[in-house]
């Protein structure tokens, strides 16, 4: 169920009794997901050492024949650890595995686009940013893209970053009626400090 107004705490001990119950029913798949629940929950609040385990554990668990969905949890849980741990080229390599697992399967459509705006946000912060470009652009001009994963602000500190500040002053103008005070501040400050920055203007 929804997570909403638990504290990390409360998230943790709740994925462990997913984990505890899912154990004893002996199901293998609803013990994949409790594990990756578990994991995304110790990753929040910064266990690190208790969360690192888990992808070794989900892995064993797998099979061949388990459903790409499955599958991808575990590359996604790698990246997350990997990234608030500051290893991005790690971090980076596990949405490149589990991407493999996502692309050409209906049911891992979201999943897919969710992870190729992650490799932006990564690519940026390696300095790979023209690497970001063609990824960016794909996302944006992708059919049930959701607005809310900010990735033309990807897009927009890339070119900024790149001196093509021409093409991320037009992109901003053409999306900005779409954005809303929540979207900016959560995604998009780095790239118009970015893109304020390139046009000589520090101070704004």
């Amino acid at each position: 169920g929804p997570w909403v107004g638990m504290t990390l705490a409360e998230m943790t001990a709740c994925a462990q009794r997913a984990v505890d119950l899912s154990r004893a029913s002996g199901s293998r798949h609803r013990l994949l997901d409790a594990l990756y629940m578990l994991g995304m929950a110790l990753a929040a609040e910064e266990s690190f050492d208790k969360a690192q385990p888990l992808p070794g554990e989900m892995a064993a668990l797998e099979r061949t024949g388990d459903p790409p969905r499955l599958r991808s949890q575990r590359f996604h849980l790698k990246h997350i650890l990997a990234r608030q741990q500051g290893q991005l080229e790690e971090a980076l390599l596990a949405l490149n595995e589990e991407q493999i697992w996502l692309e050409g399967v209906p049911e891992g459509r979201l999943g897919l686009l969710r992870n190729r705006y992650h490799q932006c946000v990564l690519l940026n912060a390696l300095g790979r940013h023209d690497e970001v470009v063609p990824v960016a652009r794909a996302l944006l001009a992708a059919p049930g893209m959701p607005s809310d994963f900010g990735t033309e602000f990807e897009l927009i500190e890339a070119l900024a970053a790149l001196g093509r500040v021409d093409e991320a002053m037009t992109l901003a103008h053409s999306r900005r009626s779409q954005w809303t005070h929540s979207l900016v501040l959560k995604f998009g400050m780095s790239a118009l400090m970015q893109l304020a920055a390139a046009r000589g203007r520090h101070l704004e």
